[in-house]
């Protein structure tokens, strides 16, 4: 083979790296990891959380906390689950 194809070859090998770094990249930046766990949430919007699932809007409750706090889909629905369960002694939540 001669030189222009190993070039055009090599070539064609840096764009493809190139893009597929560049897309894992993206995906990355796009999904921006917060630890629920490591979250000091207000009281105020654990009370305003409490009373949109008392009020039978979880699905509002999980929009209001992701888009305050920018955690995941997953542990709204579990954060949300868990302040808004019915205690024993007839009270919504957990404790903040």
């Amino acid at each position: 083979m001669s030189w222009w194809v190993w070039t055009l070859l090599l070539v064609v090998i840096v764009v493809v790296v190139v893009v597929l770094v560049g897309r894992r990249a993206v995906r990355t930046l796009a999904r921006p990891g917060v630890d629920p766990t490591e979250l000091s949430i207000d009281p105020e919007l654990i009370a305003e959380i409490r009373r949109l699932g008392a009020a039978g809007q979880k699905l509002q409750a999980i929009k209001v906390l992701r888009e305050r706090t920018g955690v995941g889909l997953a542990d709204a629905v579990r954060l949300v689950e868990r302040w808004t369960a019915p205690r024993p002694d007839g009270s919504a939540g957990l404790s903040s």
